[in-house]
């Protein structure tokens, strides 16, 4: 079982974190505390996309771009993160913030974090579901594969919003970017440590947040047992809500994102069965 209950360890753009925090504090939170402010607060309520970060949350997955502001930091223990500050690499742009400067993407620019790693994100996906002889090569001009690439464009920046440009420069510099080959961001970028995501944290530490991660059904029945008055928390949509906009707090959570037989799909020729944390 991975106890949270002392300090986790998470990686930040490349480097090794150490934290210990409240069950319920937000990953935003931590950050612009921390002075990393790239990452802006919109909504507070995970729909406008502008605190988008990159999260890699197992080592068989790409980058995902995940709402810093409903996602609690607790929960990234041995996982990988990057924020916009730490998504160039060796001082050279990443190519989905060169795009954006090319096309004229931004206005206001409060939106454009948020636009540039959810890019990325998609950048990403399509350089590791390529595979290390990939190359993440675009797929070859065509009128079918531009209505593709649009409908790609498109879906990619569907959880940003922009309140000045119209979106027009923006998903032109997705377009271009869909044209452009690239490398998977493990590649330049820190990978998740599985040995670290598979441990728990220092137990020696006089540390309590209240933050539990289960990863078997069974050490999930005995937290419940134990602490009956705990609130389950799977994507946080909606629980964190309370926290960002009703200014509640949750002393005790039990993640259930570390649970394989929750987040399984079965299908067979009779039957489907679904874990009830799958989305």
């Amino acid at each position: 079982m991975t106890d949270i209950s002392n300090p986790i360890q998470f990686w930040l753009n490349g480097a090794l974190q150490a934290h210990s925090g409240r069950a319920d504090e937000t990953l935003l939170g931590y950050l612009r505390h921390s002075g990393r402010v790239g990452t802006k607060e919109g909504c507070a309520s995970g729909d406008c996309g502008a605190c988008t970060v990159l999260v890699q949350t197992d080592d068989e997955h790409a980058y995902k771009p995940m709402n810093a502001c409903i996602l609690p930091v607790q929960q990234l223990h041995g996982q990988a993160v990057i924020t916009v500050e730490g998504l160039p690499s060796n001082d050279v742009l990443h190519p989905a913030q060169a795009a954006l400067i090319e096309t004229h993407g931004a206005q206001c620019g409060f939106c454009t974090p948020g636009f540039v790693m959810a890019l990325a994100g998609w950048m990403d996906e399509q350089a590791f579901s390529a595979g290390p002889d990939g190359g993440g090569q675009p797929e070859a001009d065509s009128p079918q594969a531009e209505t593709r690439r649009l409908k790609a464009c498109r879906e990619a920046i569907s959880g940003n919003l922009c309140r000045c440009t119209g979106y027009r420069p923006i998903l032109q510099a997705a377009t271009h970017l869909a044209s452009r080959p690239t490398r998977a961001l493990f590649e330049t970028h820190q990978r998740l440590d599985k040995a670290l995501f598979d441990s728990q944290p220092d137990h020696s530490a006089p540390y309590k947040t209240g933050f539990r991660a289960p990863q078997t059904l069974n050490d999930l029945k005995d937290l419940l047992r134990q602490q009956p008055s705990a609130n389950l928390i799977a994507g946080g949509t909606d629980l964190m809500l309370e926290v960002t906009q009703k200014q509640g707090r949750f002393d005790q959570l039990i993640s259930l994102a570390r649970v394989p037989a929750l987040q399984s799909l079965q299908i067979s020729s009779d039957s489907a069965i679904i874990g009830s944390a799958v989305t």
